[in-house]
């Protein structure tokens, strides 16, 4: 499968009709190849930024709890905070 589908679409319709574009085409099939690097750029950064907002999000839940909670001792117990936080905290919603 071609990784400029796009391109090779309207290149295939331009040579059935008689026409030569292969510079142009050339140079469409770059731009189609940076244009899907860059969404595949911005999905990833969309996905770490979810993350840090998760992560904000368990911060804000934490900064909530009084010290002497004993939710306190259960999560410094808990071998992975974030789901122990997750869990936690989803509970108390109503």
């Amino acid at each position: 499968m071609s990784d400029t589908p796009r391109t090779d679409d309207v290149v295939m319709q331009a040579v059935a009709q008689g026409m030569r574009l292969a510079p142009v085409a050339e140079l469409a099939r770059e731009l189609e190849r940076e244009n899907a690097a860059l969404r595949a750029a911005l999905d990833a950064q969309m996905k770490y930024q979810r993350d840090l907002r998760a992560d904000r999000d368990r911060l804000d839940w934490l900064e909530t709890l009084d010290c002497d909670s004993p939710l306190w001792v259960h999560l410094a117990d808990s071998t992975n905070l974030r789901s122990a936080i997750d869990a936690v905290s989803k509970e108390e919603q109503p």
